[in-house]
C-alpha cells in the first residue's frame, strides 16, 4: 500500500503541473500582466516633444550648407580605404621573415 501511495504521488503532480495553464484564471492570476508595457513606457520616454509634428515653426541649428557637409563626410565612411602604408605594431615578439631563420 505504502508502495503504490509512493508511486501515485508523483503521478498525480505531473498531472497536475502539466495541467496549470487550464487553471490560469483560478490561481495564476499573476502571469496575466499586460505584455509591452515596458517597451512602451520606454519609447514614449525618448520622444522629446510629442506635438513636434504640428509645430512649424523653423528649426535652429545647422543650415543647409554645413548639413550637407556633414552629411557627404558621413558617406565617405563607408568607402573603401585606400591602399596605403600600412604600419605593424610587433610588441613583445620577433617577427620572422619568409627566409626561414
Amino acid at each position: 500500500m505504502k508502495r503504490r501511495v509512493l508511486l501515485l504521488v508523483p503521478v498525480l503532480v505531473l498531472f497536475l503541473s502539466s495541467h496549470a495553464p487550464a487553471w490560469d484564471g483560478w490561481c495564476f492570476s499573476q502571469r496575466k500582466q499586460p505584455m509591452g508595457d515596458s517597451f512602451r513606457s520606454a519609447r514614449d520616454n525618448q520622444v522629446l516633444n510629442p506635438d513636434a509634428a504640428r509645430d512649424l515653426t523653423p528649426v535652429y541649428g545647422l543650415d543647409g550648407e554645413a548639413a550637407e557637409r556633414v552629411y557627404h563626410r558621413y558617406l565617405q565612411t563607408f568607402e573603401k580605404p585606400s591602399k596605403g602604408s600600412t604600419t605593424i605594431l610587433n610588441i613583445g615578439g620577433i617577427m620572422s621573415g619568409g627566409s626561414g631563420q
